[in-house]
């Protein structure tokens, strides 16, 4: 079954929301990165469902259109730029990563709403 660009848009986000939604848990399952190789699910575009869909084509990507939309110059925008951030330099496991998670995952749930409003 072929999905319309809208709905492959939301399939895709509603796997990331699903993905940071584990991170803020501490809750990381095992997966296949976009190299094939088995590991433990963390951030970054070999773990982001969106990112395999667009082919890190962020122009493409819904969390990207929406960030433009809203004038941001990094197409992940703020929340991941902060995940990111804790996850560096206070590690996975940390409060302020699954904070910081958790937040990616509220940013997203936007995105959606905008997504399936268009």
């Amino acid at each position: 079954m072929a999905y319309s660009k809208k709905e492959r848009a939301i399939k895709a986000l509603n796997a990331s929301i699903r993905h940071w939604e584990r991170m803020s848990q501490g809750k990381r399952r095992k997966m296949r990165n976009n190299t094939g190789y088995l590991t433990l699910e963390t951030i970054g575009s070999e773990h982001c469902e969106c990112c395999r869909v667009y082919d890190i084509k962020c122009h493409f990507c819904p969390v990207g259109q929406f960030n433009h939309s809203r004038g941001a110059t990094f197409e992940c925008g703020r929340e991941y730029a902060n995940a990111e951030a804790a996850y560096y330099n206070k590690g996975i496991n940390s409060a302020m990563f699954k904070k910081a998670a958790k937040l990616e995952a509220i940013h997203l749930q936007r995105v959606l709403k905008y997504t399936s409003a268009i």
